[in-house]
Order: C-alpha cells, then sequence, then structure tokens
C-alpha cells in the first residue's frame, strides 16, 4: 500500500497561499512532482504563479497560465521547473508530446489538473488539492495537502515547519527567499512586525556522527520518536546556541518535535 501524508490548511486570501507555497518552496527538488487540483478558479494557477516567483526570487515574474500552451519551462536558480496544465488532454498519450512522459528526473514538475491523466501521474508526488470557502469571503480558500509514496515525508515535514513557524509567532510573515550552500539545507528570511527571522531547513541525513567540538557551535544528535520508539538509523543532529554564537538566539526551541527547523533573528 502507498504510504500518504495529508493535511489541511485554511486559506484566507491569495497571501496565505503564496505563504504555503513558499514553505513547501524550501523542501522539494530535481525529481519531484507536485500536483495542483480543484475547480475551476479554486486557486491552481495562483498558487503556481507563487512557488514560480518564489523559487526565482522575483515577484515581478510573468507566470502566464499554460491551458493553451499547455506546458512552460523555467530556468530557476536551484532546478528547471515545468509549469503544465492538463484541462486540454483528451488521452495520456498526448503527455509524450509535451515533455511530460516520462517525467524527466532533473526537473520539478507543477501539473495543474492532474484529473484529467490519473493514470499517468507518478506514484511519488506531492497533490495539492483546492476547493472554495464563500462563507470565509470571496478569496478564501481551504488546501488539502498529500503526500504519496516517498513524497509523504515531505508533506509531513511541511505540516511540522508550518506548525513551528505557528509557535514562534511567523506563520503569517512575508517570506523572501535566501540562496543555499552546499549542503542540503534551505533558508528563508521571514519579515512580521516584530522583525525578520532567518529559518533554516535542514533535512536528515542517513548518517550522523556525534560531535563534541565546543565553541561557538555545539551540535547535539537527537533520535527523533515515532510511534513511541526511536529509530538509530533516523538519528538526527540540531544546532544549539552556545553562549558565544554570535547569529542570534533561537526564537524557540524545536528540538522537542522537529530538531532540524529553527529559526534565529536577522
Amino acid at each position: 500500500m502507498t504510504a500518504t501524508s495529508t493535511f489541511s490548511v485554511a486559506l484566507a486570501n491569495e497571501t496565505a497561499t503564496s505563504e504555503l507555497m513558499a514553505d513547501l518552496a524550501l523542501l522539494i527538488g530535481a525529481g519531484d512532482v507536485i500536483t495542483l487540483s480543484g475547480d475551476l478558479g479554486a486557486g491552481k494557477t495562483a498558487a503556481a504563479r507563487a512557488l514560480i516567483r518564489y523559487l526565482a526570487a522575483d515577484d515581478t515574474l510573468e507566470v502566464p497560465s499554460p491551458t493553451f500552451t499547455l506546458a512552460q519551462s523555467y530556468e530557476l536558480p536551484s532546478f528547471p521547473l515545468v509549469h503544465a496544465d492538463l484541462y486540454r488532454i483528451n488521452d495520456a498519450s498526448e503527455l509524450e508530446e509535451i515533455g511530460l512522459s516520462p517525467l524527466p528526473d532533473d526537473i520539478v514538475a507543477l501539473i495543474e489538473w492532474p484529473e484529467r491523466a490519473p493514470d499517468a501521474m507518478p506514484a511519488d508526488r506531492i497533490d495539492i488539492a483546492f476547493s472554495h470557502r464563500p462563507a470565509l469571503g470571496s478569496a478564501a480558500r481551504a488546501a488539502e495537502i498529500t503526500g504519496y509514496g516517498q513524497a509523504a515525508a515531505k508533506v509531513a515535514r511541511l505540516h511540522e515547519l508550518r506548525r513551528f513557524l505557528e509557535r514562534a509567532g511567523f506563520l503569517n510573515a512575508r517570506r523572501e527567499r535566501m540562496p543555499g550552500d552546499a549542503s542540503t539545507r534551505s533558508y528563508a528570511r521571514l519579515r512580521n512586525d516584530d522583525g525578520s527571522v532567518i529559518l533554516m531547513n535542514s533535512p536528515r541525513v542517513p548518517t550522523v556522527r556525534r560531535s563534541t567540538t565546543a565553541g561557538p557551535t555545539a551540535r547535539r544528535c537527537i533520535s527523533p520518536k515515532t510511534s513511541g520508539r526511536s529509530s538509530r538509523s533516523e538519528t538526527a543532529c540540531a544546532s544549539t546556541a552556545s553562549p558565544r554564537r554570535r547569529s542570534g538566539t533561537p526564537i524557540s526551541n524545536p528540538a522537542s518535535s522537529s530538531p532540524r527547523i529553527s529559526a534565529r533573528r536577522a
């Protein structure tokens, strides 16, 4: 049975949609497939546009709907991305004509209307289903985010990341993309009325070694609990601030729930 992970988000307006997509952008990479489903006008293209603009670090980038072109390619700083719209697809065999069958491994595929070719969608993918919420306002939407197969872990992490931001008081902060480094870490600058912080997402790695190095940066290893048990293979390390760290102090200590998501005052 394919593993899944699901959570739902209430989106009061298009800004809230952009914040969700910016958070997702921290976790994705080449080879990932994101499908956007929902009725006409539910916000799929707005979500795609927000994600592409964030990854491009350009709020003014023109991101047209690919309803007529079927697919639009973008050379983004981190990886190439293909934005596709399958609304006018009549048969899954047509996906080969637009370069989506088979899906290239070196791109992020962002696909609207996956319902038009359900059998062609990969087993490992993130689906975001948008729906109208007229009782909450004309611009209000709900999003149900589901990770299938290997993508389930990324959706679970996205949920934890957003809960961490809510606890820290930065869930509604403005997100600004920051360039990454040579590691697997990703960063974002968050701004609100209280100031700005730098959010760091540092994915778990298969093997880690305990560090006893003293000085400005100390590292501690934590075995995250899963169903009441800890797995040695999932052991992760979290950076903790020592008294001499100059980069600031943590907003909160996320180690108890997600040891490798942290935010520091900019």
